[in-house]
C-alpha cells in the first residue's frame, strides 16, 4: 500500500511568562506598542525541499513542450508528472497545515500583547490569561 508523506506544523504554546518577564514586556511593549511579540517564520526556508520538487516539474514539462527525441520527452513528461504530484500530496497539505500554525501562532502572540498591555500586574495578567484559556 502506498502512502503519502508530507509535513504537519503545530503550534506549541511556549511556557507561561514569569513575573519578571511580564515586567520587561509590560516597559517595552508601554514604550515601543507596534513592537510585535511574534517570532518571524520564513516561509522559504521551511519549503525548500517542495519548492525544487515544483521547480523539477516545471522543468519536466518544459522539456516535454520542445521536440526533442522520444525518450527525451518520455522522461521530461515522467518528471512533470512526479512534480506535479508532489505538489497536490505532499506540498499543498503543508502548506495548508503550515496556514494554520501560523494563525494560531498569530493569534497567540496577539493575545499575549494584548493582555500585558492591559494588565495592571502579573497578578491581573494572569487572570487574564486563565479567562482566556476557559
Amino acid at each position: 500500500m502506498m502512502k503519502i508523506h508530507y509535513t504537519t506544523f503545530k503550534f506549541i504554546k511556549p511556557l507561561p511568562l514569569r513575573a519578571t518577564d511580564f515586567e520587561v514586556l509590560k516597559q517595552y511593549l508601554t514604550k515601543n506598542p507596534k513592537y510585535s511579540l511574534n517570532p518571524k517564520s520564513n516561509f522559504l526556508e521551511t519549503f525548500t525541499p517542495h519548492l525544487i520538487m515544483v521547480g523539477v516539474g516545471v522543468v519536466g514539462a518544459v522539456i516535454t513542450l520542445f521536440d526533442f527525441a522520444e525518450w527525451i520527452n518520455a522522461i521530461g513528461g515522467f518528471i512533470a508528472i512526479v512534480g506535479l504530484l508532489s505538489i497536490f500530496f505532499s506540498f499543498l497539505p503543508s502548506l495548508f497545515s503550515y496556514f494554520g500554525f501560523l494563525s494560531d501562532k498569530t493569534e497567540y502572540y496577539s493575545k499575549l500583547k494584548r493582555n500585558i498591555l492591559r494588565a495592571k500586574d502579573y497578578s491581573e495578567f494572569q487572570s487574564l490569561i486563565n479567562q482566556e484559556s476557559r
